[in-house]
């Protein structure tokens, strides 16, 4: 938006947006569709849902030692097929998995793959499917329930994000905002 701050606001009104719906939200990376991305994000909670509602996180290590373990067919496949993740006029082409400078980076938000090349659909799928189902995965998630004036922050290329689903009756029961930044290295 090139706000500073975004709202992740819960508004039934609003259709079709995780940021305001009740619903889980699957692992993803923020920057995967935006070429400039800053490499951290932070979220600052104003209101939370008394029931549900944690931010869930995995690290990178975590999830790719459960890849290679589980399906190392895939993680070869996240590390050498490029792919398209593009939303609201960004675009990025990149591995789900890169290596650049010795280090791994993630890019990933299902919702944002260009799923026109066949060739790539049923890896997307499978990636999907593994993130919302694998034990291990799940075992390995960090839950953080936030109250009010708390905050998180995270690597986003370094850790897969998303969202439990949360009992809701009234917009903005849940409230938080969110902002990238640059870390220097």
């Amino acid at each position: 938006t090139g706000e500073a701050w975004s709202e992740i606001r819960y508004n039934p009104e609003i259709k079709n947006a995780y940021r305001h719906s009740s619903n889980p939200q699957p692992l993803h990376t923020d920057g995967s569709y935006i070429p400039s991305f800053p490499d951290a994000s932070i979220m600052y909670c104003v209101k939370n849902s008394d029931k549900g509602g944690e931010t869930i996180f995995i690290d990178k290590e975590a999830f790719l030692e459960i890849l290679e373990k589980d399906v190392p067919i895939l993680k070869k496949q996240l590390m050498e097929t490029e792919v398209v993740h593009e939303r609201s006029g960004d675009k990025k082409i990149s591995s789900i998995i890169e290596e650049r400078n010795g280090d791994i980076f993630l890019h990933w938000n299902y919702y944002c793959v260009n799923k026109e090349n066949s060739e790539i659909k049923e890896m997307i799928e499978s990636l999907f499917d593994f993130l919302g189902n694998n034990k291990a995965i799940k075992n390995n998630l960090i839950e953080v329930h936030l109250k009010p004036g708390e905050c998180v922050i995270w690597k986003d290329s370094e850790t897969l994000h998303g969202r439990n689903g949360f009992e809701a009756k009234n917009a903005s029961e849940r409230y938080l905002y969110k902002s990238a930044f640059k870390v220097k290295k």
